[in-house]
């Protein structure tokens, strides 16, 4: 574990945040074929409530918990699969966001892809100890693993 990445402490608390965040979709679908099945019935009313519950659940879901899951299980891949290499910091930025109470930087990182040997310039959020965000600063060298296939998909190693 390297200073730049607060770590979650236990699988069991990993495995709470992902259930939460399947919460909407596990009650959407219900919702949503209990709400056809009242409109099927003629009742109106009901039907309505329901489909605006479910409609709302599949939206919390579909555009606010899925795309930061589906960026988790990115960071999740690259850091197990993806070809190490060292970037350069060239901007970074506060985006003034605290998540679980640790401020959230945009960096703007530049690194020399193994596979191809261009110069690449990506951008990516990270989340870091107020003592690691000193580290960020421009010209700093950060440990990086790059996609094989997606040049400008990384992850802070």
């Amino acid at each position: 574990m390297n200073e730049f990445m607060p770590r979650r402490e236990n699988r069991w608390l990993t495995l709470l945040v992902t259930f939460c965040g399947l919460l909407p979709l596990l009650f959407g679908i219900p919702m949503l074929a209990l709400g056809l099945y009242y409109l099927l019935q003629g009742e109106l009313t009901g039907a309505i409530g329901i489909l605006v519950g479910a409609a709302l659940a599949l939206l919390i879901f579909f555009f606010g918990v899925f795309p930061q899951m589906r960026l988790d299980w990115r960071q999740h891949y690259l850091r197990a699969n993806g070809i190490a290499t060292k970037g350069e910091i060239l901007e970074s930025e506060f985006s003034g966001t605290l998540i679980n109470n640790l401020p959230q930087y945009r960096l703007l990182i530049r690194y020399i892809h193994p596979n191809t040997g261009q110069e690449q310039i990506a951008k990516t959020m990270l989340v870091v100890n107020y003592a690691a965000a000193a580290s960020l600063s421009p010209g700093a060298s950060v440990p990086l693993k790059v996609s094989r296939d997606r040049p400008d998909h990384i992850a802070i190693a």
